[in-house]
């Protein structure tokens, strides 16, 4: 089972997907990480491009269709490429898999991103790539409250955070297309979360919908 959080950068999808993981592993429940985003800078970027270089033999015209488009963005556009590459690797090996398999930052989240930073977005469209998903778990939250967390955290991953106010509108705009998108997808099962309630009660809502039932 396939479960990805989907949210704004800020919305809190790390800091409830952590405890998430957390509670399953005390539960004895079998669940596995789909991101590296848990680990440090080194390891993460060599699992990386190494399920990034598997997609080449899982899906060869994948892999060249995105090659091709990528590198038509320059390089900037290389984080991107190498996201949704070792994603498409990491979903299609754990699509049949036994194992609750988690990811924070998936699939859907790698296609706004590539809507919203690339130049060509109209030509990108691998919506066909979320029915890989079994469960959505959307966090919604006033875009101002959001930003205001975004801009408050530590780290400064987010590229959304180096960008002017101005554009901040766009981004979240791109945001809800894709949200809006989801809708119209053959996904099984679909959560939503008000993510200015506690990380604490959020957690048991997805246990009690998912998980016990």
């Amino acid at each position: 089972m396939i479960i990805e959080f989907f949210g704004f950068p800020g919305s809190g999808k790390t800091t409830i997907c952590n405890r998430f993981v957390k509670k399953l592993n005390k539960d004895d429940q079998k669940v596995i990480r789909g991101t590296f985003d848990h680990l440090g800078a080194f390891p993460r970027i060599v699992f990386k491009l190494f399920y990034s270089f598997l997609c080449i033999f899982i899906s060869p015209y994948f892999y060249i269709k995105n090659l091709t488009f990528f590198i038509k963005q320059g390089k900037l556009a290389a984080a991107d490429f190498l996201n949704i590459t070792y994603l498409y690797s990491r979903y299609s090996l754990f699509k049949n898999s036994d194992k609750i398999v988690v990811f924070d930052q998936g699939l859907i989240q790698a296609y706004w991103s590539i809507i919203a930073f690339a130049e060509e977005e109209k030509e990108y469209d691998y919506k066909f790539l979320f029915e890989k998903i079994d469960i959505i778990v959307i966090l919604e939250i006033d875009i101002e409250k959001n930003l205001e967390r975004l801009f408050l955290r530590e780290d400064k991953r987010s590229r959304v955070q180096k960008k002017e106010a101005e554009e901040l509108e766009q981004y979240f705009k791109k945001f809800l297309m894709v949200k809006e998108s989801l809708n119209e997808l053959n996904i099984s099962y679909k959560l939503y979360l008000d993510s200015e309630k506690k990380v604490k009660k959020n957690v048991k809502k997805i246990r009690k919908e998912i998980i016990l039932n």
